[in-house]
């Protein structure tokens, strides 16, 4: 996998405010306080702490205060980290996954969609909004009617 040139590097330990810790710290990683977080989003958001926090608030409803079952959820995240090619994604949300309920098989036919998987008609649509929403930036009628 290859990665573009990245172009806002993560903000440099000398420059840390308490208000940069504290984007970097908070989602209770051990020593992120201390150390910086080891994601690959938050050190770059501690750039502008006003924006790290309104993310990590945003990024927080998302996974954890949400009508979403966590094997849904799951399906998602996994689904879009292999069609942006995130690695870090997919290998922290495997185990995620994994926690979740879904099965070795189940987290394959992730990643092969469309090929194999034996999905009710809700996770189709879920894993089927997914490859819509990034090719055509919509998610059609059909799969909505399933969604909603």
């Amino acid at each position: 996998m290859s990665y573009p040139k990245q172009r806002i590097l993560p903000l440099p330990k000398d420059q840390w405010t308490d208000a940069s810790r504290e984007v970097q710290a908070f989602w209770g990683e051990p020593n992120a306080w201390e150390e910086g977080s080891r994601t690959s989003i938050l050190p770059v958001m501690a750039n502008n702490p006003p924006l790290g926090q309104v993310f990590n608030i945003w990024g927080k409803h998302l996974l954890m205060e949400n009508t979403l079952s966590a094997r849904v959820l799951e399906i998602i995240i996994l689904r879009v980290a292999v069609k942006v090619n995130s690695a870090y994604e997919w290998h922290n949300h495997v185990g995620y996954g994994m926690n979740a309920g879904l099965t070795l098989e189940d987290i394959a036919a992730i990643r092969d969609y469309p090929a194999g998987g034996a999905w009710d008609e809700l996770e189709g649509a879920v894993l089927g909004s997914v490859e819509e929403l990034i090719r055509d930036g919509t998610i059609s009628d059909a799969t909505w009617a399933v969604l909603a």
